[in-house]
């Protein structure tokens, strides 16, 4: 069975162009990638492509005023055109992204959010099954009783009123694959919502330049199709023009996209040779330190 993989698209512009030849079923992508919503949409015609509008501190915004900020950037770069879906903001629960862990902070998260969804719905008219509460980065008290509250429940209005509950589901060694704490971590975000479609608009290792990775990455992604509540996943990253996230840069282990490419759709030669697009890509020592995806 072809994998249907999904791909998180760089945090800047897109310096090797096989992301559109790969086969990649979804994407997702900051605002200021949009001008690839064309490109994608050709290359998937009927997955999912998700917009992070994006600031660096979203609580130094009025959910209101960022609402309107995003709808104009909707309209203009004609997102209805291309069925994007949304979501607001990233990794919430994050000091480096403007927020915190707390039940006060969890609570400020939730109202924030409800008013960011009834001033862009109101402006643009989006279905709500296009709109995703953002992901929240895992270990935080967020989807387990670690601090006397689960940020998740807090939530529960915020999460109620979108369409979809996104997730940035990571492994650090590949015994955490389907762990629920790790690679799995979508579950536990399942029990409490078990009517809520989830979107893994993040996932990966940790450490790309692992022998296993390539196939770390396709066991995982078998181990997800099936589940139905899953809509769809995208790993991070493609590349990292930013240098913040080397250890999950793919374009530092060709590998890895070539392996899944062939999972997606095999290519080969008439003698069998399977081909690769991908020798233009360089490995390079990267930053060790683990971190959860955070756009920064």
């Amino acid at each position: 069975m072809n994998l249907l993989a999904g791909i998180h698209v760089p945090n800047g512009d897109i310096k090797n162009e096989a992301i559109f030849e790969m086969g990649f079923r979804h994407y997702t992508l900051l605002h200021y990638q949009d001008k690839y919503l064309r490109q994608l949409r050709q290359s998937s015609p009927n997955g999912v492509i998700l917009v992070r509008f994006y600031q660096p501190k979203w609580s130094e915004w009025d959910p209101s005023v960022w609402a309107r900020e995003c709808a104009l950037i909707y309209r203009h770069g004609r997102y209805a055109d291309y069925g994007v879906h949304v979501t607001p903001a990233n990794e919430m629960n994050l000091p480096d992204e403007g927020g915190g862990r707390t039940r006060e902070w969890y609570e400020r998260i939730n109202l924030w959010l409800l008013e960011w969804f009834d001033e862009f719905v109101k402006l643009t008219g989006i279905s709500v099954e296009r709109t995703h509460f953002p992901a929240f980065a895992y270990g935080h008290s967020d989807d387990t009783d670690d601090l006397g509250y689960v940020g998740l429940e807090i939530c529960r209005p915020a999460v109620e009123q979108y369409g979809v509950l996104d997730y940035h589901p990571y492994w650090f060694t590949a015994a955490q694959i389907t762990d629920t704490y790790h690679g799995h971590r979508f579950k536990l975000a399942h029990a409490l919502f078990p009517t809520k479609p989830i979107f893994c608009s993040e996932a990966g290792n940790f450490d790309v330049m692992r022998d296993t990775a390539p196939q770390e990455i396709v066991q995982w992604s078998r181990s997800v199709e099936p589940i139905i509540y899953i809509l769809g996943y995208t790993f991070f990253i493609w590349e990292d023009p930013t240098g913040a996230h080397q250890i999950n840069d793919w374009s530092r282990n060709p590998k890895i996209a070539e392996v899944v490419r062939t999972a997606i759709n095999e290519t080969t030669t008439p003698g069998g040779i399977t081909v690769s697009v991908y020798s233009d890509w360089a490995g390079t020592a990267g930053n060790k330190n683990p971190k959860t995806g955070a756009d920064g």
